[in-house]
């Protein structure tokens, strides 16, 4: 009797991977991720801009209303000044904030060329075609330096990113506490009565 076990099918060896192809798989990777977040911020800016259209149309109709409707109010009963006066600074600041988040952000324009940011249209355009076209060759055949110049391009939009939704962030709070503000006044003067 036999007490061996039989062997399995033969084990296939994995074909060794050379250098080329990991090095070909981190490139792809890391462009992925670069790509991936400039979706991303583009998307969110998208989405603050449509956010604080939003809110600008809003206050801009409520701003409409209170000015065909309530300032002809105010005429008749003085008292009702102070809530439509609320509510009108409450709208104008919330446009303001929303306006501001929208705003496009150019900074001060770099004097040395060796720091532009050659992927920001507000720096390279300072460059003439010809010093941005041999800017951007010498730029794409150094892939550190145009990892590293991804990588500033990608933290600048963050910051701009940031700066726009903390406008848009301040838009809404006006409004989410000083419409209710206003509204409890226009309440408060319509129940007394004055």
């Amino acid at each position: 009797m036999n007490t061996e076990q039989p062997e399995g099918p033969p084990k296939l060896e994995k074909p060794k991977k050379d250098k080329k192809d990991k090095k070909k798989k981190a490139s792809r990777t890391t462009e992925t991720l670069f790509r991936s977040l400039m979706s991303n911020h583009i998307q969110l800016s998208t989405l603050a801009d449509r956010k604080a259209n939003l809110m600008i149309s809003v206050n801009a109709i409520v701003l409409s209303v209170v000015a065909t409707l309530l300032l002809r109010e105010v005429r008749v009963l003085p008292i009702l000044i102070w809530p439509t006066v609320v509510l009108m600074v409450v709208c104008l600041l919330t446009i303001t904030f929303a306006v501001l988040a929208t705003k496009p952000s150019l900074g001060p324009a770099k004097a040395d060329p060796d720091q532009f940011d050659l992927l920001f249209f507000g720096d390279y355009t300072a460059l003439s075609a010809d010093e941005y076209q041999l800017a951007m060759q010498t730029l794409l055949q150094d892939e550190t330096r145009l990892h590293d110049s991804l990588i500033a391009n990608i933290y600048a939009q963050g910051t701009t990113l940031k700066l726009k939704y903390k406008r848009l962030k301040t838009a809404y709070t006006l409004f989410m506490y000083g419409f209710p503000v206003a509204i409890i006044l226009f309440l408060v003067v319509y129940l007394t009565g004055l």
